[in-house]
C-alpha cells in the first residue's frame, strides 16, 4: 500500500552539488504531488525550496523540473500566488528546457488565452519546443488549437513533426488524411466554434506515405536519427542456411541507410554490456558515410549482455538527435539499469526536455515486455512494432 512521503526528505536534495540529483528530487516531488502522497510542510518549506530552484538553479533542466513540481503542488491544493508569473517567465526563457516545461503546464491549464500563448512557440527555432507546442495544442482540444495545428503542418520543415501534427489531427477528428494540409485546412475552417474532438479514435503513424527509408519495415520519419542494435545473445541465433539474425539485421540496416536522403543525419550504435558507437555524433547520410557505417556494422562481432540504458543515454548525449530507432529482443540485461518497468518511466524523463522520440522494433518479445516498451515509446511520441528477423 503506497504511503505518504515527507517532502522535506527530498527538499534537501534540491541543494545537492550534482545537477542530476537535484533534477531527480524535483521530479520525485512532482510525482508525489500528482499522486496525492506528498506530505509534510509543503507550503512553508517544500514550495519555497522549489521556487528557489526554479528561479536560481544554474542547470536549465533542474529549473524546468522545479517548475513542473510547483505546478503539481498547486494542483494538489497548495496555493502558490506567484506561479502564474513563474510560468510566464518560463515560456519566454532563453533556455529551451524552460519553454518546453512551460508548454507542458499549459497543456493542463485550459483557458487564459492558452492557444495564443502557444502559437509563437509552435514556430520556435528549437525542435523540442515545437514538438511540445504540438502536444499542448492537441491537449487544448479547441477549434483555435486545431487551426494552429494545421498551420504548423503547412509550415513545419521537420518530417517527424509533420507526422506528429497529423497524428494529433487524426486522433482529434477521426479522419485519416495524411501530410497534405489542404483537407485538414478545410476541416478545421468548417468546424463550429463549439467543436469538440471525436472520442475513441487513434493516431496510427506506422505507415507514412512518403518515407524514403524504412528499418525492418518501420518507416524512418526522422532526419536526425540514431540506430541502436542489441548485440546480446539472441541476435547470434542461426536461421536457415547458416545465417544469423545479425546477418539479417545487417541487410536491413544496409537497405535503410542506402535509402536515406543525404539531408538526413544518422549514427549507428550496436550495444552489449557497453555501447559501441560508430561515430561520436550524427553525420550526413552521404554515400561515403553510409558505406563506412555498413562496413563498421558488418565487422562488429561484439557479444554479451544487452545494456539498453547506457546505449540510450549515449545516444541522448548528441544534442542533434531527435529520434532513436532501437532493434532489440525486448529484454534489457546487464548495466546499472535493467528493469524495463522502471526504464519506461526513467527514459522519458531523461528526454523530457529534449523531446527525443523512441521507435522500438521488438524481436520475439513477450506481451509483458511489449507493454512496457509501448508505454515508453508512447510517452516520447514514438512507435513500437513487433518484427521478425
Amino acid at each position: 500500500m503506497p504511503q505518504a512521503v515527507d517532502g522535506e526528505l527530498l527538499k534537501k536534495s534540491l541543494g545537492a552539488r550534482d545537477a542530476g540529483l537535484r533534477r531527480t528530487a524535483a521530479w520525485s516531488l512532482e510525482r508525489l504531488a500528482r499522486s496525492g502522497f506528498l506530505a509534510g510542510e509543503v507550503e512553508r518549506k517544500v514550495a519555497p525550496a522549489l521556487v528557489k530552484a526554479c528561479g536560481r538553479d544554474k542547470d536549465a533542466e533542474v529549473r524546468a523540473a522545479a517548475l513542473l513540481a510547483l505546478e503539481a503542488v498547486e494542483a494538489a491544493g497548495h496555493p502558490l500566488p506567484e506561479f502564474s508569473e513563474q510560468l510566464t517567465r518560463a515560456l519566454s526563457d532563453k533556455r529551451f528546457a524552460l519553454r518546453v516545461a512551460g508548454l507542458e503546464v499549459l497543456a493542463r491549464r485550459q483557458g487564459d488565452g492558452a492557444v495564443e500563448r502557444v502559437r509563437p512557440l509552435a514556430a520556435d527555432p528549437e525542435m523540442a519546443v515545437r514538438k511540445a507546442a504540438l502536444d499542448t495544442l492537441a491537449a487544448l482540444e479547441s477549434k483555435a488549437a486545431l487551426l494552429v495545428l494545421v498551420e504548423r503542418l503547412e509550415k513545419e520543415s521537420e518530417l517527424r513533426l509533420r507526422w506528429r501534427a497529423v497524428g494529433h489531427l487524426r486522433r482529434l477528428t477521426g479522419m485519416k488524411h495524411r501530410l497534405d494540409p489542404r483537407p485538414w485546412r478545410r476541416l478545421a475552417e468548417e468546424a463550429t466554434e463549439g467543436w469538440r474532438p471525436v472520442r475513441g479514435s487513434s493516431a496510427d503513424q506506422t505507415h507514412p506515405d512518403n518515407a524514403t527509408s524504412s528499418f525492418v519495415g518501420l518507416p524512418v520519419i526522422s532526419e536526425r536519427v540514431c540506430f541502436l542494435v542489441d548485440f546480446s545473445g539472441s541476435i547470434w541465433m542461426e536461421r536457415g542456411g547458416g545465417r544469423t539474425r545479425k546477418d539479417v539485421a545487417a541487410d536491413e540496416l544496409r537497405q535503410a541507410l542506402e535509402s536515406l536522403p543525404e539531408t538526413t543525419h544518422f549514427n549507428v550504435i550496436p550495444y552489449t554490456e557497453t555501447p559501441h558507437p560508430w561515430q561520436e555524433e550524427l553525420v550526413p547520410a552521404t554515400e561515403r558515410n553510409v558505406r563506412a557505417a555498413i562496413k563498421f556494422f558488418d565487422g562488429c562481432n561484439e557479444r554479451g549482455t544487452g545494456n539498453f540504458w547506457d546505449a540510450a543515454l549515449l545516444a541522448l548525449t548528441d544534442e542533434s538527435v531527435d529520434t532513436i530507432m532501437a532493434l532489440t529482443d525486448g529484454a534489457p540485461t546487464g548495466g546499472r539499469r535493467w528493469n524495463l518497468e522502471l526504464m519506461a518511466d526513467l527514459l522519458p524523463e531523461q528526454s523530457r526536455y529534449r523531446q527525443v522520440a523512441f521507435d522500438v522494433l521488438l524481436v520475439d518479445a513477450s506481451s509483458f515486455l511489449r507493454r512496457h516498451w509501448e508505454r515508453l515509446c508512447t510517452a516520447t511520441g514514438g512507435r513500437t512494432v513487433q518484427v521478425d528477423l
